[in-house]
């Protein structure tokens, strides 16, 4: 069936490729551009065949859930890794090939649900972009990667088969290492919940495949609220050998397919870790176009003057690590809760890693006026600025506008909501 669906998505793909030998003016397109113009075809194709009589569907849906767009997903990015021996990876970087996509999608005048082929074609070309640096690693990857679960048994029991969040992720998986034969992965599945539905829900839905392993485990903690689950999971797969660690949401926002990344970024001497984040040029499919709310924005700024992190988005659900800077700082992380990624970081900062951010393209379609898991950030900036005294330097021994600035204010939602006097720009520590 696999073979079968491989020919027919390639012989979609060739007449994509055909019909894009010229622009609608009849000039006719760089082999670069083209890959990326029949990319758009294919999925734009794919969106109109979709039945939205029910609502239309989000990127992760159609993009990861969907076999049929995922396969295609995984077509396009195969061949934008050198179809007839052009590849727009090796001429462009990725913030450029993004504005051609969105610059594309406005000249064509699609009226297409939910810009579903945007958020296709960047998620392809960051898939390509993945395999392409997978290929070129020295090493043969060895991954462990956690997934925390609390109360997801849901997202399990209530979709079709084969579309639920663990199927999709070892398919994603499976797609990128296929390229190595000598890559392996192991998916560690961390439910914290003490009723255990969700470990339960997850053993009827392992599928077998030669590269990727899964192993189900339960570990309640009624104190833990992701952290724990991610630090434990870390630990155990540390202890199995794996080279490269690495933890993601449970949910399809982050696609697995993108890993490649990572592993590329770590491959640089020194880096210690690497984050998949949703706020760089290069970065798709999360923020509103105005970016971040003025409260989130007031206390990214905050965490990183607390604690001199040299990143953007620190709490990005995406992350890999290298064991060795893992092995020092592991038992020194004391937060569990929401915060844990800004310490986990920071220690990893401390003993002289570098942190390395990568853009990533997130399956997600922001809607105006919908809202994720609630957050207080009041309370989770007070554990950060825990985590600065534990580790220091003391945030009283040093200048912090910003913290100053929403402690006179009261919360982090008066500050934000007062015009600052001077903008605030944190310069990250010298190296």
């Amino acid at each position: 069936a696999a073979a079968r669906t491989a020919q027919a998505e390639d012989t979609r793909w060739q007449w994509a490729w055909e019909n894009a030998a010229t622009t609608p003016e009849g000039s006719t397109w760089d082999p670069s551009q083209r890959g990326l113009v029949a990319g758009y075809d294919l999925l734009a194709d794919h969106v109109r065949t979709l039945d939205t009589t029910s609502g239309v569907p989000t990127p992760d849906q159609c993009w990861a859930a969907d076999p049929n767009g995922r396969a295609l997903l995984h077509t396009v990015a195969d061949h934008l890794t050198g179809h007839l021996g052009a590849s727009p990876l090796t001429h462009f970087g990725d913030a450029l090939l993004i504005s051609f996509i969105r610059k594309l999608a406005k000249n064509r005048r699609d009226k297409l649900p939910g810009h579903l082929q945007i958020h296709g074609l960047i998620a392809a070309l960051k898939a390509a972009r993945s395999k392409h640096q997978l290929l070129a690693l020295a090493t043969s990857p060895d991954l462990g990667i956690v997934v925390p679960a609390r109360a997801e048994a849901h997202r399990l029991d209530t979709v079709p088969a084969g579309r639920d969040p663990l199927t999709v992720k070892v398919a994603q998986l499976a797609w990128l290492l296929a390229a190595r034969p000598d890559a392996r992965a192991h998916l560690l599945l961390v439910d914290e919940d003490p009723d255990g539905a969700t470990a339960r829900a997850a053993q009827q839905t392992i599928a077998a495949h030669p590269q990727v392993r899964v192993t189900i485990t339960t570990r309640p903690d009624t104190a833990s609220a992701k952290g724990g689950a991610v630090l434990w999971g870390l630990g155990q797969l540390r202890e199995a050998g794996h080279t490269t660690l690495a933890y993601t949401d449970f949910d399809l926002t982050y696609p697995l397919d993108q890993i490649g990344l990572h592993l590329a970024a770590l491959a640089h001497p020194g880096v210690g870790a690497a984050v998949g984040s949703r706020r760089l040029p290069d970065s798709h499919g999360y923020y509103p176009p105005a970016g971040p709310t003025p409260v989130t924005r007031l206390y990214q700024q905050a965490v990183a003057e607390l604690l001199q992190l040299t990143v953007t988005d620190p709490q990005a659900g995406f992350k890999a690590f290298t064991t060795t800077a893992l092995a020092r700082v592991l038992a020194d992380v004391a937060d569990h809760g929401m915060s844990f990624d800004t310490e986990l970081l920071a220690l990893v900062q401390r003993t002289g890693h570098t942190l390395a951010e990568i853009g990533v393209a997130a399956l997600h379609r922001w809607v105006d006026g919908q809202h994720g898991a609630a957050r207080d950030y009041d309370q989770m900036l007070a554990t950060v600025r825990d985590q600065a005294l534990r580790h220091g330097p003391d945030p009283a021994t040093r200048p912090t506008p910003v913290l100053d600035r929403i402690q006179s204010a009261g919360s982090l939602a008066q500050a934000a909501a007062r015009p600052a006097p001077t903008d605030v720009t944190i310069i990250p520590p010298p190296r």
